[in-house]
């Protein structure tokens, strides 16, 4: 009995020993990381925008985002974050210009919209702006126009034929299988059960979803068409045509001004700072400089103290009834939050974004 309570002795401390050993580990890892992100940044850095996460309302909290670990990488980007970032880099000495990668960027209209409007407002600063992609879609390249030169890989593709919009119908997969959807539809314009009732687009369906597209596409074109200097005809010719199948059609009509590699462009870009070929560019990542931005906005709060406070509340996700979770917007949550805005004396107004 006596050599059995010696061996789950030696095993528990042992057990205790290991866990304390790893958490030390953990803890100097984090520590390196972390040394890093405390550097400040060179006399001549350029921050680099990639997107290459989905573009949400608001960031989601990872605590290792600060961090350069892999697994640091995964969840989104905030619109709300992205755009306090650019502006920050307006005025930072330090920043003379932002370098483009759009190879990745996962966003939607109404979103790149908002940060086109951010780097156009940080061109204002008289700060450079390039774009380097090896591929553009459609909603890359409007971003891509913002700025001041637009270079694609020669091996590369530039999307820019108009916008669509597919739907899938199932009323005959429904009709095979004897299943009948019991279906409460009001309004002509309400056409979200459809795929289940039709087997094709409904008249109005087919007017409200041209009109949608057609209003973003003008206003995507008279954008690009303004950047780009070219007469707004010749461009909606050029997509309504498909004139564009190799990158070189890309710079011989106007969309892109160089064919270049990566490491071209950063010669541009080493020739814009006034640095020799030679030198290495000094970049500094989104994650990494939004992180030292939002370490910033906390020191001013606590500053500034915590009267007279906007609460910004974000309702990202389809609104359910209930809790809701990470991916929707609850009714009860939403609610419980509007009421404690309501209550606190110190918030003075609610400024509620919805995006569903």
């Amino acid at each position: 009995m006596w050599s059995f309570f010696k061996t789950f002795l030696a095993t528990f401390l042992a057990l205790i020993l290991s866990f304390f050993l790893l958490i030390s580990i953990l803890i100097f890892l984090v520590i390196g990381f972390q040394s890093n992100d405390l550097n400040p940044l060179h006399e001549k850095t350029v921050l680099k925008l990639s997107f290459d996460k989905p573009i949400l309302e608001r960031e989601k909290e990872n605590p290792l985002s600060n961090f350069d670990l892999p697994i640091s990488e995964v969840g989104n980007m905030g619109l709300v974050e992205i755009r306090q970032t650019i502006n920050t880099a307006k005025t930072d000495n330090k920043i003379k210009g932002i370098f483009l990668n759009l190879s990745s960027l996962q966003a939607g209209y109404a979103t790149i919209e908002e940060i086109r409007k951010a780097l156009l407002n940080f061109k204002a600063s008289g700060k450079f702006v390039y774009a380097y992609s090896e591929t553009l879609s459609e909603g890359a390249y409007y971003l891509s126009t913002v700025a001041d030169s637009i270079y694609l890989n020669p091996s590369g593709m530039l999307e820019l034929n108009g916008l669509k919009s597919e739907y899938l119908f199932f009323k005959g997969t429904l009709e095979k299988l004897d299943l009948k959807p019991e279906i409460f539809k009001v309004g002509d314009y309400k056409s979200a059960v459809e795929p289940l009732m039709y087997d094709k687009m409904s008249d109005a369906s087919r007017q409200q979803t041209r009109s949608f597209l057609q209003s973003i596409q003008n206003t995507m074109y008279a954008n690009i068409a303004n950047a780009r200097k070219l007469p707004l005809a010749t461009l909606e010719h050029i997509a309504d045509s498909m004139l564009v199948h190799k990158p070189t059609d890309a710079v011989r009509f106007g969309l892109a001004d160089r064919l270049y590699y990566y490491d071209q462009v950063e010669d541009v870009i080493k020739t814009k700072l006034g640095v020799e070929k030679k030198e290495e560019i000094h970049f500094v990542g989104y994650e990494k400089y939004a992180g030292m931005v939002a370490e910033q906005e906390e020191e001013g709060k606590e500053k500034q103290g915590k009267k007279n406070k906007i609460a910004v509340i974000v309702a990202q996700g389809d609104i359910v009834s209930g809790r809701g979770d990470e991916e929707t917007v609850g009714s009860e949550q939403i609610a419980e939050t509007l009421r404690k805005a309501r209550r606190d004396e110190e918030v003075k107004a609610i400024v509620l974004c919805i995006n569903s």
